[in-house]
């Protein structure tokens, strides 16, 4: 892995579509001959090299579409033909780099936050079992936002007092890295968190599960 620096809110001469902190990124390699990449900003304008963006492809081997629940689905497809991903990421020497889904994105009184960001930044945090870690977003609808919420599993035998503690220094870990504070931080017992069949952590299962096991009660007492 190799570090590659992205043009962030600090760069002055090119505000970014998005904000991305300092990190390491992976390279998935350059595209094939044949397929042609962009990253766009929101407003479908075209982001330089070390910009994130959404990844939107072009090629001679392009799907049209895909058979959903619905039937026969080609949402994401431009008029032009492209199509646009969902993926967010950058280029940099010609090579792509993906950072994460756009749906995923947690939007705080209009700021734009990466769960992945949330995610390493609480990782840091002593305690807590490396990786296990989920940062995504709550609906307030009586405040016109949303609200981050960080659930991290405790490595070990679990211990209240001990999770509490480690609560307040994610949250302050957070909140001095992005600005944002969370505004939920729950340290939870191992093999909390919920994954898909895939094994891999799934935001959308872990969020309905805080919402009907730890929200709900939190609201309701």
């Amino acid at each position: 892995m190799s570090k590659v620096d992205v043009i962030g809110a600090s760069s002055g001469a090119d505000v970014p579509a998005f904000e991305v902190i300092d990190d390491v990124y992976v390279s998935s390699g350059q595209p094939l001959s044949d397929v042609c990449v962009e990253v766009i900003a929101p407003d479908g304008a075209i982001r330089p090299e070390r910009a994130a963006g959404e990844i939107c492809i072009s090629s001679p081997s392009l799907f049209r579409g895909y058979w959903g629940w619905r039937g026969f689905l080609s949402a994401g497809f431009r008029q032009d033909g492209w199509y646009c991903t969902g993926d967010y990421g950058f280029l940099a020497d010609g090579e792509l780099y993906v950072i994460g889904r756009l749906k995923d994105i947690i939007i705080v009184g209009g700021q734009n936050i990466f769960p992945e960001d949330a995610e390493a930044i609480a990782n840091r945090a002593p305690g807590i079992y490396p990786g296990r870690v989920v940062a995504f977003g709550v609906d307030e609808i009586e405040r016109g936002t949303q609200s981050m919420a960080v659930i991290a599993e405790m490595k070990g035998d679990f211990d209240v007092a001990a999770a509490r503690g480690i609560e307040r220094d994610i949250r302050e870990l957070i909140s001095a890295a992005l600005t944002v504070a969370p505004r939920y931080v729950s340290v939870v017992p191992e093999r909390w968190i919920v994954k898909s069949t895939a094994g891999k952590i799934s935001r959308p299962d872990t969020r309905a599960r805080f919402i009907s096991e730890i929200l709900s009660k939190a609201v309701s007492t």
